[in-house]
């Protein structure tokens, strides 16, 4: 088969003085086999399992850069808040309230920025979270440490990846994301928390309510007045018998029941002792 080739004119110039001396021909035919061949070779270790190994090797590297610098935030600060509701006790729901409801944005930020400000003695405090809950601030400073520690095929892959620095040092953002999610589980688990409250003291209502209803009405106690009788007027008339009065009763104690305001002259009369 014959093929034809083209060479720039200076190149043609060249060769001039080897002909008869060189096969231009050969010459050609040697490095299209050459380059060929080389493209054969390629191919084939592409096709073979350690060419597929050293692939993969490389895919799997480069996510795992990419998910070590584009931290999902949002996510991070809806799993931290989990675990601060799962912690929090009274004071750190009430700091939470106090932060939420602050006229100033950045007051409002701070429980889940830095965690629950915590004072001692006459010193200017700490911040704190409950149990083993972090805050923003605590993420984002093991991820900048993550990230120094990398070598420098990292940060060079960094630079080439995202033209820059890329995502490590957008902190509004990161900031913005993750606090979003966090404000947005711990406020719908207040709702929850207020609900039930409300629920609770219904509840508690209708029980002292009912307690209320079911006490029993006010009655003499039947051991004052042993032998009282009504009489025809609807009166009640006291039946002391001597025996009794004598053996049973004190007549001082009836003379002075009998004194009291409360009692009914006829009842009194009754009541007095001979």
């Amino acid at each position: 088969m014959r093929i034809g080739i083209n060479i720039p004119k200076e190149l043609h110039q060249r060769l001039q003085p080897l002909k008869g001396t060189v096969n231009i021909s050969e010459i050609c035919r040697e490095a299209i086999e050459a380059r060929v061949k080389k493209y054969e070779e390629f191919v084939g270790w592409l096709d073979s399992d350690n060419a597929k190994q050293v692939v993969a090797e490389i895919c799997e590297k480069e996510l795992q850069r990419k998910a070590m610098v584009e931290i999902d935030w949002e996510t991070i600060g809806y799993q931290d808040a989990k675990d601060w509701v799962q912690a929090a006790t009274l004071p750190d729901w009430d700091y939470w309230n106090r932060c939420r409801n602050h006229p100033h944005s950045n007051s409002q930020d701070t429980v889940w920025v830095h965690g629950r400000h915590v004072r001692s003695g006459m010193t200017r405090g700490t911040f704190v979270s409950p149990g083993s809950a972090k805050s923003f601030h605590e993420r984002h400073r093991e991820y900048t440490a993550l990230i120094h520690e990398q070598d420098d095929d990292f940060w060079e892959w960094m630079a080439e990846e995202y033209d820059g620095l890329g995502p490590f040092y957008d902190y509004a953002a990161a900031q913005q994301e993750y606090g979003r999610a966090w404000m947005a589980y711990t406020a719908a688990v207040w709702t929850m928390i207020c609900e039930r409250s409300e629920e609770y003291k219904r509840r508690w209502q209708h029980e002292n309510m009912e307690t209320r209803r079911s006490r029993q009405e006010p009655e003499v106690p039947e051991h004052l007045f042993p032998d009282a009788e009504s009489d025809e007027t609807g009166q009640f008339r006291v039946v002391a018998h001597e025996a009794e009065l004598v053996d049973g009763v004190d007549p001082l104690k009836l003379n002075r029941i009998a004194d009291e305001p409360e009692v009914d002259s006829y009842l009194a009369d009754g009541l007095r002792a001979p």
